[in-house]
Parts: structure tokens; C-alpha cells; sequence
């Protein structure tokens, strides 16, 4: 009994001793919110970010509206401010200002940008064949510059009696009733099927196509505006018209030596005993001939070693070919002064015979006088 009253007080004791504790202790402080107050930070801050999403959405919406107005001024400006008021046509052409202008099709108003200037530049040679090229240019604000540059006729190749008129390309320019002027008139090519604004095919047409080589290395040595004439009429007889003035046969046109022959050519015109008129023989590779007249008992020769050096075409010669020519001019030399004197030997004789042969191949007479002073000097 008395255990139990103790342990009564006991617990007692530990009930009031733990109240006192907690009367004693501070009490913990607990952040305040009120309800009221809670609500009203909530609402603050979503009004905030509402704003900062408004201020986005209208910062993003008057970027996209520059963007649009940018686009529209860039696709709508050309149309409203660069019109075609003007057209230009500058270079020399045969054709005029007018005709290339209204071929254009181009108006005032038009937009410049809007414009198919390569089309309009092929249109453009497609209907005037003599075009060899043609920009066009934009001059902002509204000016069109439309340049152009004209082919060179060079060939009038003689058809039926009517002249079809090429350029060195082989485009055919025109058809004529008479050879253009500053051409080189030519006959024997057939040009059957080409019509104006066709260019030849020289697989097709291989005389057409040997001519334009002829004409391009004439060209090239500075000869092409002295050619009048060619006649290809027989493909191994070519003769061509210089400065109407002398005849020039090339017999047939090979490209494997038809330069060679217009080398020789440039140097046989240089020549100081040169007629001035005659005819000129490159028939031969290994030599050229000139004379005065189709006679061909006259001929003066001249050997291609000599040509070369003449044209400059001819390889350097060492000094010891040089004095083998040498030798040889003396040699000839003493056989000419020994067909005078034909009365000691029968090998002087031979010499002579030798020498009259000579002489009659380049003057082409008296051999029959010297052949039968050539044999009595043998019979003594």
C-alpha cells in the first residue's frame, strides 16, 4: 500500500514537472500566414508572370509584324517603284535601235525584275542572225541597256547564182544575190539544205569546212584580206586570188600541210624578184614556184630550206649545215661555168650534160644548141 501512494507521488511528480517544462519552455514560432494573406501572394505573383507572358507575346508580335512588312516591301517595292522607262541599245550593229527594241517585246511599265533577260538575248539572235552578242543590262532605277556586238562576214559561197554569206564560225549569215562586200568570194562548194541561222556541219560539208581553215590561217599570218577568190571546184586543184594580182595554186587543201604551204606562201611574197603579177605554185611540199604568167616554161624555184628561213619557221641550222649549203652553191657555180667550156674531157662533158639538164628544167629553152656542143666536145 505504501509502494503504491509512492509510486502515485511519482507519477504525479513526473506529470507536474513535465507541465512545468512545457509552461517554462518558449514556444516555438511558427512563420505566420494567414489565410487572407496566402491567397493574396499567390494571386501577386501569377499576376506577374502573366504580365512578363504578355510582354513576351506582344514583343514576339511586333517582331513578326516588322518581319511582314519587311517581306512585303521587299516583294511588292521592285513592282511599284522599278518600271522600265527607258531602253537603250548601245554598240554597232546593221540593225537598228527600233527593230532590236520592239523584238524585245519589253514595254513601258514593265517591271525590270520581273524581266527573262537570257531568253530575251537568245530571242533576240534567233531573229537577227548577224548578232554575235547581246547583254542585257539593269540600270536601277528604270532604265533597260540592251548591248550588242555584230559577226564578220568573211566567206560568200557562190550557189545557183545567189551568195550564201558566212562567218568565220561557219554560221550562215544571209543569202545574196551578189558577194558581200570585203568577202572572199568561193566557188565549188555545194551548201545544199543550210538556210539562214544554220552553221555548217564540217563532217558534212568537208570543202566548206577546208575553206574555213584555209581562211583562218591566212588569218592568222596576217594574209586574210588580201584573199579575193577560191576555187574548190576540183578538190585537188585549189587556186586562190591574191589581191587580184597573182593566182595561187595549192592543189588539194590536206590540213596536214596546208599550214606549211601558207608559210610558204608569206615568204614567197617577200621575195625581192617577185613579178607583180603572176602565179604562185605550192603545189609541190618541197619547194615554191612563182612567174610571171601561167606559162610554166619560166618558172623561178626556190627550195624550202630557203622558204623557212624567209617565214622564220625553219629550225636553227648548225654551222656545219650552213657551210654544206655553201658547197653545194659553189659546186652548181662551177657546173655552170663548165657547160661554157666543153672541149677537155668526157667527164667534163657528163658535167656539162648534167648542168644543160638543170638549165633546161628552170629556163625551159636552148637545151638542143648546148646539148649538141655537149656531144661534139665528147667526140673531140
Amino acid at each position: 500500500m505504501r509502494n503504491s501512494r509512492r509510486n502515485s507521488r511519482n507519477a504525479k511528480t513526473r506529470r507536474s514537472g513535465t507541465g512545468n517544462a512545457s509552461r517554462n519552455r518558449a514556444p516555438r514560432r511558427e512563420p505566420y500566414h494567414s489565410s487572407g494573406a496566402s491567397r493574396t501572394g499567390a494571386r501577386s505573383r501569377r499576376a506577374l508572370v502573366e504580365r512578363q507572358k504578355k510582354k513576351k507575346r506582344r514583343r514576339m508580335i511586333s517582331r513578326i509584324g516588322i518581319a511582314v512588312l519587311v517581306l512585303l516591301a521587299i516583294v511588292f517595292a521592285p513592282t511599284i517603284f522599278f518600271q522600265v522607262s527607258n531602253i537603250n541599245v548601245t554598240g554597232d550593229t546593221r540593225y537598228t535601235s527600233e527593230q532590236l527594241i520592239k523584238s524585245t517585246g519589253v514595254k513601258q511599265g514593265d517591271n525590270m525584275f520581273f524581266l527573262d533577260t537570257e531568253q530575251i538575248a537568245a530571242d533576240l539572235k534567233d531573229e537577227y542572225p548577224y548578232l554575235d552578242t547581246v547583254k542585257l543590262r539593269r540600270k536601277l532605277p528604270s532604265t533597260l541597256q540592251i548591248e550588242v556586238s555584230d559577226r564578220t562576214a568573211v566567206l560568200s559561197i557562190e550557189q545557183n547564182g545567189k551568195y550564201l554569206i558566212l562567218d568565220m564560225s561557219g554560221k550562215v549569215l544571209e543569202k545574196t544575190k551578189s558577194a558581200a562586200k570585203g568577202t572572199a568570194k568561193v566557188t565549188g562548194v555545194p551548201m545544199k539544205g543550210l538556210h539562214v541561222g544554220d552553221t555548217v556541219d564540217k563532217d558534212k560539208y568537208g570543202k566548206a569546212a577546208s575553206v574555213m581553215k584555209l581562211l583562218e590561217l591566212t588569218d592568222q599570218y596576217g594574209m586574210k584580206k588580201h584573199i579575193k577568190t577560191i576555187d574548190v571546184e576540183k578538190a585537188y586543184d585549189v587556186r586562190v586570188t591574191y589581191d587580184k594580182r597573182y593566182t595561187i595554186l595549192l592543189g588539194a587543201l590536206e590540213e596536214s600541210n596546208l599550214e606549211h604551204k601558207i608559210q610558204f606562201l608569206k615568204a614567197i611574197l617577200k621575195e625581192p624578184s617577185l613579178p607583180e603579177s603572176g602565179v604562185i605554185d605550192l603545189t609541190d611540199e618541197k619547194e615554191a614556184r612563182y612567174r610571171p604568167t601561167e606559162d610554166t616554161t619560166s618558172d623561178v624555184v626556190i627550195k624550202e630550206e630557203e622558204l623557212d628561213k624567209a617565214a622564220g619557221t625553219a629550225e636553227t641550222k648548225t654551222e656545219s649545215a650552213d657551210s654544206t649549203d655553201t658547197e653545194s652553191t659553189d659546186a652548181n657555180s662551177t657546173d655552170a661555168d663548165s657547160t661554157d667550156d666543153s672541149s677537155n674531157s668526157t667527164k667534163q662533158a657528163d658535167t656539162d650534160n648534167s648542168s644543160e639538164d638543170k638549165t633546161d628544167s628552170s629556163a625551159g629553152g636552148n637545151s638542143e644548141s648546148d646539148g649538141d656542143s655537149t656531144a661534139e666536145a665528147a667526140n673531140d
